[in-house]
């Protein structure tokens, strides 16, 4: 069985750290995997005031307010990482503009798993997930607002449309999927013969060992992210699969933002692979 071994951690906010502490730990100790807490702080670049000039006391403020929000994550990381009992490290750094991203970074290419909050707003929260999906190569677990993380996920909902995307996050989540009482691989179409969408893969994932289940739902006039919802709430699920699609303008006039209208709504932890 495959199995996740080093999990990239990204906290960006106290407020999230709670539900992604106890989310790392309960994957940690299900893989015996080692854990990567990592924190990123944007360079205060020069801020004009009123007058024209640099407002050096804002920059010089908000500053020591990102080294001291750094180092809180960091001790609450590492505290809690040392009372469980867990391999861990930790890393932080200053990202000097919006050419540079998380997901370009050496670390994010180079782990089995990455786990991220849902963003409470768009922004900076918003970039560095965009960046993880796009930019990093590797599966991202995103865990919503408010939920606290399960044990495990005993029940699976995976969005398939037979694209390259769905079928590399359904492979990235294989580990998760082997783990579950019950998987059901969904198929949004727009015709009839979208029966035969899915088979194969359904097929593969038996032959796994996963407990897994075909279902065919013929397109309505609702959007496929509602459509996704009302399912999760149907089966009872606490995991939801899905591929993760550009922000091209092209992927966003086809697919209509699934990607993002997903991580806005967040209705249970949800694993993208892009």
């Amino acid at each position: 069985m495959m199995a996740y071994k080093t999990i990239f951690v990204v906290i960006q906010t106290e407020e999230e750290m709670p539900s992604l502490l106890d989310g790392a730990v309960r994957l940690a100790r299900h893989y015996d995997a080692h854990l990567i807490g990592f924190h990123t702080e944007p360079v205060q670049l020069s801020y004009a005031a009123a007058a024209g000039f640099p407002d050096v006391d804002y920059i010089r403020e908000t500053t020591e307010l990102g080294i001291e929000r750094t180092k809180t994550i960091a001790a609450a990381f590492t505290k809690r990482m040392q009372a469980e009992g867990i391999s861990a490290a930790w890393g932080a750094m200053e990202m000097p503009g919006p050419e540079h991203s998380i997901g370009d970074i050496s670390i994010a290419h180079s782990v089995d798993l990455i786990l991220a909050a849902q963003p409470s707003a768009p922004g900076g929260e918003q970039g560095e997930i965009d960046s993880l999906l796009y930019d990093s190569g590797r599966p991202l677990l995103v865990l919503p607002h408010g939920r606290a993380c399960p044990d495990g996920f005993r029940r699976i909902l995976i969005g398939w449309n037979g694209t390259k995307q769905s079928a590399r996050a359904v492979f990235d989540a294989l580990p998760l999927l082997q783990a579950a009482d019950a998987v059901e691989l969904l198929v949004v179409d727009k015709a009839e013969d979208g029966v035969e969408i899915g088979r194969t893969v359904t097929e593969t994932l038996k032959r796994h060992g996963v407990k897994v289940e075909r279902v065919n739902e013929l397109a309505s006039h609702l959007p496929i992210e509602e459509v996704l919802a009302t399912r999760v709430a149907a089966t009872d699920a606490d995991l939801l699969v899905l591929g993760a699609y550009s922000h091209s303008w092209l992927r966003e006039f086809l697919f209509g933002g699934i990607t993002q209208q997903i991580l806005k709504s967040c209705p249970v932890a949800t694993l993208f692979s892009h």
